[in-house]
């Protein structure tokens, strides 16, 4: 397992992976959808990163970001999930 940044192969997988998460516990929201239907304008653009857990087969199995607020200087942890196959193995600790 390794850590990555974004890079635009990923960005399916950062849909994927929030939007199954979200569905399973909540359900998707306007502000969901803003931020997973453009990460590089709402994220990476306004100074903050995505970062993606990688397994050994190139496999996205989980991402999270950090969304940056200029307002403040501060950074907040956002968008964090694990596929459901690969929960319970420290996956979501590295990401963090």
């Amino acid at each position: 397992m390794r850590i990555e940044l974004y890079q635009l192969i990923y960005r399916k997988d950062f849909v994927r992976l929030n939007s199954e998460w979200i569905r399973k516990f909540f359900h998707l929201e306007h502000s969901d959808h803003v931020i997973l239907n453009d990460p590089e304008g709402y994220i990476l653009n306004q100074g903050g990163q995505i970062f993606f857990a990688v397994d050994d087969e190139n496999h996205a199995v989980g991402c999270c970001a950090l969304v940056h607020h200029a307002d403040t200087g501060s950074y907040e942890l956002a968008k964090m999930a694990v596929d459901e196959h690969c929960q319970g193995h420290g996956t979501g600790y590295l990401l963090g």
